[in-house]
């Protein structure tokens, strides 16, 4: 369940960035996405703000979420953990640092392991 929950997260942070861009959520009359996640939606503001974490992976943080997208990599909750953890990294060397994540995640390293990676690497 967890690595359709992964695809599922991938997918869905993709969207909502697509949806972001266009502004897609001011033709049902919000301000913001995490609105109209709420309001058009009915999903809690809980929810909508994790909804909200997915899509920066899907504009800020993409090797994590083409780890997600694969579904056996990592789980949502690792890329949103990791995503936190390399935003210390500067942007120039930040794509190159997650691929190193994703890889050691591919090859069976624990959230610990990932943890210590993420130190050395800051």
């Amino acid at each position: 369940m967890e690595r359709a929950d992964a695809v599922q997260a991938a997918a869905r942070g993709g969207f909502l960035a697509a949806f972001d861009a266009k502004d897609g959520h001011l033709s049902d009359g919000q301000r913001t996405t995490r609105a109209w996640l709420v309001h058009s939606t009915r999903v809690t503001r809980g929810q909508a703000a994790e909804y909200r974490a997915v899509q920066d992976l899907a504009r800020e943080h993409r090797p994590l979420l083409a780890g997600l997208r694969e579904g056996h990599v990592i789980t949502k909750s690792v890329a949103l953990q990791v995503a936190k953890w390399t935003r210390a990294i500067p942007d120039q060397f930040r794509a190159q640092a997650e691929e190193i994540v994703i890889a050691a995640a591919r090859a069976g390293a624990d959230l610990r392991a990932l943890a210590a990676i993420c130190a050395e690497m800051r």
